[in-house]
């Protein structure tokens, strides 16, 4: 805690200070500015290997405190427990021990280390993860003693991004120029407000071939670093450098901190390149960014999706009107490190592409990463020549969200659009739909989905599914009888409905075990939760939610079954359950009557008749027959 102190104490000293560099006079005004200069900060501080680091921030950190700042935790006997901050919780599903340093939630089953929860509250890597908690902790990360090359290019990294600041507070300043007239107007023009602006730090570039480059040697900044930055360019076949970027609304491109490392601009003249973007720098990878991630991840973890669009443009005006869990890949086809990365910030991905046929083609495209990454995306596709922005813009974001509520999965999507191509009355063109279908299917990972989608195309193209099976070399979905599947299903959802009531109260729990319908529960995944009803109920404890999960807390899969039914219950309602019960036991009476009508038989045949007239009113009442029956 000592050193934590001490390091801040220093840090906020040096922030204090003016800057010695003359080209960080002007960034100290600019939002990033408290970044870069907590960059500059050289404690003198502990430095050890990264594996020993790793287990020093495990043995440490005080992963209660971290989590804290997130979500309210409550203690629990030796845990403490709170509501997921990962996914759409109801209750308190996220256990917290820190005797082991370990977080588990049992509705999402997210969880693991303090590192762990690290990436996935902010979205960032496990490298980044480590160098932030290892910074909070007056660590250093990458304490391996570094070569002179090595230091170089760790000061050049530095430097490049306080040159983007720079460059940044630059283009804002002339956005606000007279010099940037045009391009306030072009950007009202598209329903953009000053204050949308502002807050995505949009600006411009002046329509000169030298304007950034005289700020910046103004500031003393030397043009090879510029060029290395990717904010100048240097002239082909002669000395001399020339701005990037001229007449261009500019958009700046932020790592998961929220640090600048390149900018995108969109043209206001006539230039071939519409969109252009900063080159591939030591400080950014296109294959590795995504376009407003770092403000996009807290609305993807609050509203459970993250939609992806296609142009910074779509992104801005969604967000500016209350869609903030939109980002955009870099005008380029998408990669399969950003498709990793939106899997990382929500189990649902919705891609919102132009209905052109370079959108379709985008997402094509897309499906086999999206595959290879185990993610199953939805897809909507927009009417041609409308794009998202020109789409709120118009019709409003309410429209919007009306047809977010029509998406499809992607892979149904490229299925149908394979299928439509052709003439499935064509025996050669349904052969090649098979083909092109059977590429697809082949390269599902997950069987039930696997299986799912072979019925799909099946019952599409008319085929049997063991002749589809066959054709692609792929094994035949097992398939029950339909009298036997019809059974099953109906049996299994019975009792399913039953649970979910008892989720839904207390008093619907216990009324529900008194009938002994908790006990005939038999279905293997739901005989366990059953039981536990049961038991919680004859101890005398509350049989609630937070009870049962307390029950199974350390079996994940059956927690997160738990949640998942908890959240289909119905509000408690003790008359409709009556109704739920009476034709239960009815649908029910004949099948507990057999056993019955064996004994009173064999009661009849050795002149038992006692014991018969008692059977056979246990009959009369479980088959709600009135009239007693006469011998």
């Amino acid at each position: 805690m000592y050193v934590t102190i001490t390091y801040i104490i220093n840090a906020l000293r040096q922030i204090a200070q003016p800057p010695q560099d003359k080209n960080l006079a002007e960034a100290s005004s600019f939002p990033y500015i408290f970044i870069l200069r907590l960059m500059e900060i050289q404690p003198v501080i502990k430095t050890m290997y990264s594996d020993d680091i790793i287990e020093t921030i495990k043995r440490n950190a005080d992963l209660t405190a971290i989590i804290s700042q997130k979500i309210r935790l409550v203690k629990r006997g030796k845990d403490f427990w709170g509501v997921c901050p990962f996914h759409n919780d109801k209750n308190p599903s996220l256990k917290v021990d820190p005797q082991n340093g370990s977080w588990h939630c049992f509705g999402c089953g997210a969880g693991g280390s303090v590192f762990d929860f690290i990436m996935q509250a902010h979205g960032i890597s496990f490298t980044e993860a480590k160098q932030m908690l290892a910074q909070s902790m007056g660590l250093q990360a990458d304490s391996r003693a570094l070569t002179p090359a090595q230091k170089q290019q760790q000061e050049e990294r530095k430097q490049i991004l306080q040159i983007l600041t720079v460059t940044g507070t630059f283009y804002c300043k002339q956005l606000d120029s007279s010099a940037g007239a045009h391009a306030n107007r072009y950007l009202r023009g598209r329903s953009l407000s000053q204050i949308a602006a502002q807050e995505f730090g949009l600006g411009y570039a002046p329509d000169s071939w030298d304007a950034l480059s005289r700020h910046l040697s103004q500031k003393g900044i030397p043009e090879a670093l510029a060029v290395k930055a990717g904010v100048l360019a240097q002239r082909d076949g002669r000395s001399g450098v020339y701005d990037r970027f001229r007449n261009r609304i500019m958009f700046p491109i932020c790592d998961a901190s929220g640090q600048i490392i390149s900018f995108g601009g969109r043209t206001l003249g006539h230039d071939k390149a519409k969109y252009l973007n900063g080159p591939e720098t030591s400080v950014f990878k296109k294959a590795h960014s995504l376009y407003n991630l770092h403000r996009a991840r807290k609305y993807a973890r609050d509203k459970g999706r993250i939609i992806l669009v296609e142009g910074y443009f779509d992104v801005v005006t969604l967000a500016a009107n209350g869609m903030g869990e939109v980002v955009a890949p870099m005008g380029t086809a998408l990669t399969a490190q950003q498709v990793l990365l939106l899997k990382r910030q929500s189990t649902e991905i919705v891609l919102l592409f132009d209905g052109d046929d370079a959108g379709r083609k985008a997402a094509n495209k897309a499906l086999g990463l999206f595959l290879e990454a185990s993610a199953s995306p939805q897809v909507l596709w927009l009417p041609e020549n409308e794009d998202p922005d020109s789409l709120v813009c118009q019709q409003g974001v309410e429209a919007l969200n009306t047809k977010l509520s029509q998406t499809i999965p992607l892979i149904q999507a490229v299925l149908d659009a394979i299928i439509k191509k052709g003439n499935i009355n064509i025996p050669e063109n349904r052969s090649e739909m098979v083909r092109n279908c059977g590429d697809i299917l082949k390269t599902i990972k997950d069987p039930v989905i696997k299986s799912g989608y072979m019925e799909y195309v099946a019952g599409r193209l008319n085929l049997s599914l063991s002749l589809l099976s066959n054709s692609l070399g792929l094994p035949a979905p097992p398939r029950l009888s339909p009298r036997t599947a019809t059974a099953a299903t109906e049996m299994l959802t019975n009792q399913r409905l039953f649970l979910e009531s008892a989720l839904s109260g207390s008093r619907s729990a216990r009324r529900i075990a008194k009938t002994g319908i908790l006990a005939e529960i038999n279905h293997e995944t739901l005989r366990p939760i059953a039981e536990a009803l049961s038991q919680i109920i004859e101890a005398g404890e509350n049989p609630d939610v937070d009870t049962l999960l307390l029950h199974f807390a350390d079996q994940h899969l059956l927690c997160h079954q738990i949640n998942t039914m908890a959240k289909r219950a119905p509000d408690e309602n003790l008359e409709a359950l009556e109704d739920q019960i009476a034709a239960w036991e009815k649908k029910n009476s004949k099948k507990r009557v057999l056993p019955l009508n064996k004994d009173l038989a064999e009661a009849l045949a050795r002149g038992d008749y006692e014991q018969a007239t008692r059977l056979r009113q246990q009959i009369r009442m479980m088959t709600n027959d009135p009239y007693p029956r006469k011998d």
